[in-house]
């Protein structure tokens, strides 16, 4: 399921923005209105544990309007602002998880499964509202979250849906570690980790 989804998402041809030749935004607006945004139909929440901290955490996938993103909420936090985004800008370093925190030092942490869950179903709006510092880790994948997001079905919005289509390779190397995106015609993805 989520190679059909990124592959139909990741292969629109639009509108051109160059950004310092590494890629182009692409906006499915020229294809009549076919591929647009979606949300959730219905909100959705889970209940279990924190991998790391081993708690009890609550999280709940509110349906959101077009052009909102993806956006986390701490409902256990009052005295600041509670809002974080899902953005590459607000990730911190973290050994073992994704966390994402905001200018206000509100943070979340293990948040990897739900947002790949979110976009493997081709889902671009929802509020995530947590009540602790990560997320629950279910089953330790993202097939309890993609169940639950199929079962409440996805309803669209009227906003096109906007991918990245990389023009030349783009390679980030780290010690022993290398993550590489490479211009392709169709998806392709291969992973390996050695601990």
């Amino acid at each position: 399921m989520f190679q059909a989804v990124a592959r139909c998402e990741l292969s629109y041809a639009g509108r051109l923005r160059i950004s310092d030749g590494h890629y182009r935004g692409i906006s499915a607006e020229t294809l009549g209105g076919t591929a647009v945004r979606t949300t959730l139909k219905t909100d959705v929440t889970f209940t279990g544990v924190g991998l790391h901290s081993g708690k009890p955490v609550t999280m709940t996938i509110r349906r959101a309007s077009a052009e909102h993103g993806i956006w986390f909420k701490r409902s256990d936090v009052t005295d600041r602002d509670a809002l974080i985004p899902a953005r590459w800008d607000a990730v911190v370093l973290s050994p073992l998880c994704t966390r994402i925190c905001n200018d206000e030092d509100v943070s979340l942490s293990t948040i990897e499964h739900v947002m790949a869950a979110l976009m493997g179903c081709g889902i671009q709006n929802a509020l995530v509202e947590v009540n602790g510092p990560e997320g629950p880790i279910l089953d330790g994948s993202s097939s309890g979250f993609v169940t639950a997001f199929l079962k409440a079905g996805l309803q669209r919005l009227n906003a096109p849906v906007r991918a990245i289509e990389v023009l030349r390779s783009v390679e980030v190397v780290e010690g022993q570690s290398t993550a590489r995106l490479d211009p392709a015609r169709t998806l392709e993805m291969d992973f390996s980790i050695d601990f």
